[in-house]
């Protein structure tokens, strides 16, 4: 024994260690929302409800399968869950399909 609490309890340094990156935010639309027009978006964006317009984010944009989509979305990543309802959709980034929850 030292004295140091933190070499006798590694809690103790995991507590005084400060992370290098912040933690990254993220936005949800509920199923129950139905947005008309403009979204943009600088964090993730989860979307569970209904878009009919524009979606431009600047990180990764996720289309759950209760998302109803009429538009454009743009983001860096675009994620489709199995199962999204698609009717007049472009979608502009680097797109990849996931199993539903």
């Amino acid at each position: 024994m030292d004295g140091n609490p933190a070499s006798e309890d590694s809690s103790w340094a995991d507590l005084l260690e400060v992370p290098t990156e912040p933690a990254r935010e993220t936005s949800v639309l509920g199923p129950t929302i139905v947005l008309r027009g403009e979204l943009s978006a600088g964090e993730d964006l989860i979307i569970r409800g209904e878009i009919q317009g524009t979606v431009v984010g600047t990180d990764t944009v996720v289309l759950k399968k209760s998302a109803r989509l009429h538009g454009l979305i743009s983001a860096a990543q675009i994620r489709l869950e199995d199962g999204v309802n698609f009717d007049d959709v472009v979608l502009a980034g680097n797109i990849a399909q996931t199993a539903a929850d």
